[in-house]
């Protein structure tokens, strides 16, 4: 029987057995605890009854004595003597009579002496001498007074006890009587010392009370004399004189406990204890306890006894019980097992024929079982499994079992793997063949796949790796040994961190893991090392793994290395640079021939006044033809007008041709880059519409300035083109701008032109979508467009009617405060400098010195080769202006020498450059911004910026 079976068995028995134990002592304390009351109840009764009598004793004796020396007053003869005594009778007949009348009733009353005394108190005759008391006078008195015996325990606290017997007071001659003195000790200790049985323990004590102690009145046995109890003792009678009553429990002089009943004695200072051991008082109450005690444990024993025999019975019931509901389960999990399981179960005879199958079988089979019973198991087996059942067969029988893989056949001719497992039986004197088929169709499958999930990750081309919690590198797989350089059997087991010392971008590692824990996932990019050094680009794709309970245990990792991405991503921006700049160029080439009208405008004028003016000048022309000053002076003027002209336009040339530059983005004034692009179309416009512009002050946006007028450029030449020749007065190309109150600039570009059919709005941004006629567009223009505003972190959108015409706006971001170039303030005092310019033209130095030295010394040096050296050698310049590209030398090289040399001088140097045309020089005045300007130059700007520069040097 199993062990919690036993254990529940015993659990009735000891109930049973508690609760008859309990019932029992229960049973027996409560009549225990009855017969201990009764016989408290008794022992308190036979007590307080022995008390009371005792007491009764004592005031029968008192009163005895009191009545019997009265009826003495009555004795006429007894009397008559006393008299006659008292008046001096000297007759010793009759004092010898009176002495021994008053021995005789001495000796009744037990008295220890009998004095007759006169009525000054003296002694007149005496049974015995003793010595007197003065307080025998106020007795008699007293006893006079009142005309009855007077005893002096009720009137005095002294020792003994004095009866005064007074002549009556109608007899002349005062105070005198008979005084009789009693051996209280020898006439209480036979009352005291009465008790009902002589073997009873049982004593009682008369005491007297006095101030601080209790005076006992009668002997006890083997008492001494004088023997006295202090008043606040515990002893018994110590309680009487206290004034407690009943029956108290307390200690005996010899220590042993005992019960006594107190009382006081009525009408004196008189207290009794009758006391008696508690051990003999209570042993009934002992004995009844021990024969409960021995009744219980017989009981009890008896009780155990029948439950270990009932137990008995109990526990081979509950065998019996149990091994039948065991051989019940066991048929019923052999049934289950049989039905039920889902492998394949054959029972086999010795020639290999089916005896039983289970319900798995005739399902799997797709056979009735009376079908499968007697056939033999070769038929079950494919040709090429049946081949070798014979082998299989004689060995599962000379080793009793057998474990194999095989294939079956069903009834409809398909095929299944299994794994066959065989166990030789014997039964009786027969043998038979117990085999589990199990179908391993899915775990071969999940084998194969698991193969090809290996293959794969042995060819992937990213790395894959697991960690433990802690960082611990669980699993080195993929492409991680080519990525890193590092074999599985190195890496496995060390730190990842200090393995592969990865640093994120944007993030941390407490930051990526607390991210794992909290989605699942997490992706970062990092930069990490090779087995060599060499830091390589890796994105991190990470998926948490977790432990039953669902807390995060470790984490996969599929690490990408990016650097061939990065470079096709270099490559890819590279060539979109170089798309938008060759769209740029194209149209500056579609612009050329009215960038050249805009040129050769001013250019006539400004030829045709410079030579008049030398004409005027040098007297060459006729006399006739002399004009006043200020027409010369007007002349100029509208030559220095024309050359700002061409100025202006040459500067937006160079806009549209300055190539794009990693990182060269800055703040973008809207203003200016559009100007540029509404200057470049002018030409285009003017057969066509008006070309107006409404461009309000705007903070700087996030864009380089090329963009920027590259994008309004596109717009307003497709603007331009969308509208027919023949009537500008009634079209109009208008670009305006404005800041919203978020800080971000709106710039618009609207035309009249014929708009845009609804089902291309969604298209016109695609690359390659164009709705002009073959060979007018490539279709690369928007899509340009789109790709710098995206750029820019801005957002362009379109709105357009057919026949009413077409708005693009666009929404770009504010630049940043590193974006922003500070424009510069003239100093509020310019203060005069040693200046050196270097530039490669005599005629820009003679230009730039004629500007300058009205308020500096200016040298002038053509040779960058000279400057250098004689800056090198120490001579100072507060300020050094030098052109950017020279043929020999140029303004970067200088800086590069100076700053190797001559540190101080390089800072001090301030750029000129007409156009920026290698990627060195953009590159260069990139990252050099705020010390450049650009030719041509308005002398006034060039003075402001050379006050300033000399201002902060």
């Amino acid at each position: 029987m199993p062990d919690h079976l036993r254990a529940k068995a015993w659990a009735t028995p000891l109930a049973v057995f508690a609760v008859l134990a309990a019932t029992l002592c229960g049973g027996a304390f409560v009549h225990l605890r009855a017969f201990q009351r009764e016989t408290r109840e008794r022992v308190d009764r036979e007590l307080s009854a022995l008390a009371d009598v005792k007491v009764a004793q004592v005031v029968a004796w008192r009163e005895h004595q009191v009545r019997e020396w009265s009826d003495l007053l009555a004795n006429s003869f007894a009397m008559e003597a006393i008299e006659r005594v008292l008046a001096g009778d000297p007759e010793p007949r009759l004092r010898m009579q009176l002495l021994d009348l008053l021995e005789r009733e001495g000796a009744s009353a037990e008295a220890d002496c009998v004095e007759l005394r006169d009525g000054a108190g003296e002694l007149v005759l005496a049974t015995r001498s003793r010595p007197g008391d003065p307080d025998d006078l106020r007795l008699l008195r007293l006893s006079r007074e009142r005309g009855a015996p007077v005893l002096s325990d009720l009137e005095r606290d002294a020792d003994g006890f004095v009866l005064a017997i007074a002549r009556p007071a109608q007899v002349p001659g005062g105070e005198a009587g008979l005084i009789v003195r009693f051996d209280l000790q020898r006439s209480l200790t036979p009352i005291a010392l009465w008790r009902p049985r002589h073997d009873s323990s049982t004593e009682a004590l008369i005491a007297r009370v006095s101030q601080r102690e209790v005076v006992p009145l009668s002997l006890l046995p083997g008492a001494s004399a004088g023997l006295s109890f202090p008043i606040e003792g515990t002893s018994a009678i110590a309680r009487a004189a206290r004034g407690e009553t009943g029956v108290r429990a307390s200690r005996d002089r010899y220590g042993r406990e005992v019960l006594a009943a107190v009382r006081r004695v009525p009408g004196s200072t008189w207290v009794l204890a009758v006391k008696a051991d508690a051990a003999e008082l209570l042993a009934p109450a002992h004995d009844r306890t021990f024969q409960l005690g021995v009744a219980v444990v017989l009981l009890l024993l008896l009780g155990s006894g029948l439950l270990i025999s009932w137990w008995r019975g109990q526990v081979a019931a509950l065998r019996a019980r149990h091994g039948e509901l065991s051989a019940r389960a066991a048929r019923q999990r052999f049934d289950a097992l049989w039905t039920q399981a889902h492998d394949i179960v054959l029972v086999l005879d010795s020639r290999g024929a089916l005896v039983e199958v289970n319900d798995r079988a005739v399902a799997v089979y797709g056979r009735r079982r009376e079908e499968l019973i007697g056939t033999h198991v070769v038929g079950l087996r494919t040709p090429a499994a049946a081949a070798i059942w014979s082998s299989q067969w004689a060995q599962a029988w000379r080793d009793g079992h057998l474990v194999a893989e095989a294939e079956h056949r069903r009834a409809d001719g398909s095929t299944f793997p299994i794994e066959l497992s065989l166990q030789v039986v014997p039964v009786g004197e027969e043998r038979f063949a117990f085999a589990v088929c199990r179908d391993v169709t899915e775990r071969n499958r999940a084998a194969r796949v698991a193969r090809e999930h290996a293959a794969l990750l042995a060819n992937m081309t990213d790395a894959v790796m697991a960690l433990d919690r802690a960082g611990v590198i669980t699993a080195w797989a993929g492409s991680a040994e080519r990525m890193y350089g590092w074999t599985a059997e190195e890496a496995v087991g060390r730190l990842a961190h200090e393995l592969i010392r990865a640093r994120f971008t944007g993030t941390t590692r407490e930051a990526y893991w607390a991210e794992i824990e909290r989605c699942g996932t997490a992706r970062a990019e990092t930069v990490q090392l090779r087995k060599g050094g060499t830091e390589i680009p890796v994105e991190i794709t990470a998926t948490a793994l977790r432990d039953a309970a669902g807390r995060v245990v470790g984490a996969v990792g599929v690490n990408r290395d990016l650097t061939e991405q990065r470079r096709q991503e270099a490559d890819r921006q590279r060539l979109q640079s170089e798309l938008v700049f060759a769209d740029r160029l194209a149209s500056i080439g579609t612009l050329s021939a009215g960038v050249a009208h805009e040129i050769n405008n001013p250019l006539s004028y400004l030829l045709a006044n410079l030579d008049f003016v030398e004409q005027q000048l040098s007297g060459e022309g006729p006399a006739l033809d002399r004009v006043s000053p200020s027409e010369l002076v007007e002349a100029l003027r509208e030559s220095r007008d024309g050359a700002r002209r061409i100025g202006e336009i040459v500067r937006g040339l160079r806009t549209f041709s300055r190539k794009d530059t990693a990182g060269a983005r800055r703040g973008a004034d809207v203003r200016t880059a559009a100007d540029a692009a509404v200057r470049m179309a002018q030409a285009q416009a003017r057969p066509r519409a008006r070309l107006v512009t409404d461009l309000r002050e705007t903070a700087p946006v996030s864009a380089t300035e090329h963009e920027l007028a590259q994008v309004v450029l596109n717009l307003v030449m497709n603007a331009i083109q969308a509208i027919p020749e023949g009537a500008p007065e009634r079209n109009e190309v208008r670009v305006t701008s404005r800041v919203h109150p978020g800080g971000r600039v709106e710039l618009t570009i609207g035309d009249t032109g014929s708009g845009i059919a609804p089902e291309h709005l969604s298209r016109i941004f695609d690359p390659f979508f164009t709705t002009k006629p073959v060979g007018e567009g490539s279709g690369l223009g928007l899509a340009i467009c789109h790709g710098l505003v995206d750029g820019m972190g801005g957002v362009i959108s379109v709105e357009s009617e057919l026949g009413r015409g077409t708005t693009f706006t666009l929404d770009l971001p504010p630049a940043t405060a590193e974006q922003t170039e500070l424009p510069l303030a003239s100093p509020p005092g310019r203060r005069r400098g040693r200046i050196l310019i270097v530039d490669d033209e005599p005629l820009v130095l003679s230009s730039i010195r004629r500007t300058l030295e009205p308020e500096h010394e200016v040298e002038t040096l053509s040779d960058p080769r000279a400057a250098v050296e004689r800056l090198a050698a120490g001579e100072h310049f507060d300020l050094v202006v030098c052109d950017l590209v020279m043929p020999e030398l140029s303004g970067m090289d200088c800086y590069e020498e100076l700053s190797r040399r001559r540190p101080d001088a390089a800072r001090r140097m301030v750029f000129l450059t007409g156009g920026a045309f290698t990627p060195r020089s953009r590159a260069f005045l990139d990252q050099n911004p705020g010390r450049w300007m650009e030719k041509p130059f308005d002398p006034e700007a060039l003075r402001t910026r050379v006050a300033a520069a000399l201002a902060a040097a």
